[in-house]
């Protein structure tokens, strides 16, 4: 869910409603968002049917943008794989080991992936998150799967240059199971 404005916007599985913050009426609704919510500063609200991502305005109209490369989805189990920046209009969004930077009005900037996670064999558990304290992009993710998915990492990137700032390695040895170190991280937050 994201409130802004006079709405908030829900994700369900049946697709995307706005809903009214003033007597929580329906308001609009849409069929085919499936991820969602980020907001950028000139006021949109971002969410993506998985092939595009879906500007949505402060009239509630949408325009989308084609994306070179899908956005996954582990389902509504899972948190969006969006997320925006504070500073500049731009929207953040992560397929596999890549992460797309799309500035709004600029389909140039999904020519490439904005950033590449060296680490193999790695899979984000959860979500990328933007901390606007830092100007960074920040990445939960996991080794693999069974005692793999117990080595954690925490990579920090800049997310005006791409650049890595941090990687921090936390849980298990990926070679011996210890359920006291299986983390699974989900969901960085930032006050």
């Amino acid at each position: 869910m994201l409130k802004e404005g006079d709405y908030v916007y829900v994700l369900q599985s049946n697709g995307a409603k706005i809903i009214s913050t003033g007597n929580y009426s329906f308001v609009k609704g849409f069929s085919n968002i499936t991820r969602g919510f980020a907001k950028t500063p000139n006021g949109k609200v971002w969410a993506s049917t998985g092939s595009r991502l879906i500007a949505i305005d402060k009239n509630l109209d949408t325009t989308g943008v084609a994306l070179p490369v899908a956005i996954g989805s582990f389902g509504l189990d899972a948190p969006t794989r969006l997320t925006a920046s504070t500073k500049e209009n731009a929207v953040f969004y992560h397929s596999g080991a890549n992460i797309y930077k799309y500035t709004d009005g600029s389909i140039a900037s999904l020519s490439q992936p904005f950033i590449t996670i060296d680490i193999a064999p790695f899979m984000v558990y959860g979500a990328i998150r933007y901390d606007s304290n830092k100007d960074y992009i920040v990445v939960n993710g996991i080794q693999g799967y069974g005692g793999a998915s117990g080595v954690n990492y925490l990579l920090i990137y800049n997310a005006s240059t791409g650049a890595l700032v941090k990687n921090i390695k936390y849980g298990n040895d990926g070679s011996v199971v210890d359920f006291n170190h299986i983390y699974f991280p989900g969901l960085a937050v930032f006050q």
